[in-house]
């Protein structure tokens, strides 16, 4: 029988609660609003994939602040081991975009499914995520890529260990 212990529990939540809120309050970014049209014509110029967007409008700014959200988000994020199945690309892509909205207020990360291939030619079906900045540029971070990002212009993309075929995306 599993058990939980309901005040340890407690505990741990007010604590995490506490943590994001001591993270946001150091944050001070003045955010640009735009309507998806913005995110999806931004995706559209580096590559014409389908793009699924989950709001009316989206809130950016430069990629130097996303550079520092991003290493915030890392510093976390790279404690919790790869699980198959459990917690891996997809689930990583999904916690680096929800924390990139409760942390900063920002709605730019977005996930983006893709085949990835290593050196030795294999070729997987991966997650990873997707910045849209307040310029309209692109950058590809991945979580299970040692947390590199790259700018993105047009086709594959090789980072890190991996070559990057960007498929579609969700916002």
């Amino acid at each position: 029988m599993n058990n939980i212990n309901l005040i340890a529990q407690s505990f741990w939540v007010k604590l995490a609660t506490m943590s994001i809120a001591g993270i946001k309050s150091t944050v001070t970014i003045k955010p640009v609003r735009q309507p998806t049209k913005f995110v999806r014509d931004a995706i559209r110029r580096i590559k014409d994939i389908p793009v699924s967007p989950r709001d009316f409008y989206y809130y950016f700014t430069t990629w130097d602040n996303e550079e520092k959200m991003l290493g915030t988000i890392y510093k976390i994020l790279k404690n919790f081991k790869w699980v198959s199945e459990k917690y891996d690309c997809d689930d990583r892509a999904k916690l680096v975009s929800a924390l990139h909205s409760i942390l900063f207020e920002l709605n730019s990360c977005g996930e983006v499914y893709c085949k990835v291939t290593d050196k030795n030619g294999k070729t997987i079906a991966h997650w990873a995520n997707i910045i849209v900045t307040s310029d309209g540029s692109v950058y590809l971070f991945d979580m299970s890529n040692q947390g590199i990002a790259m700018k993105l212009a047009s086709g594959k993309y090789k980072m890190g260990k991996w070559e990057y075929e960007i498929l579609n995306a969700r916002f």
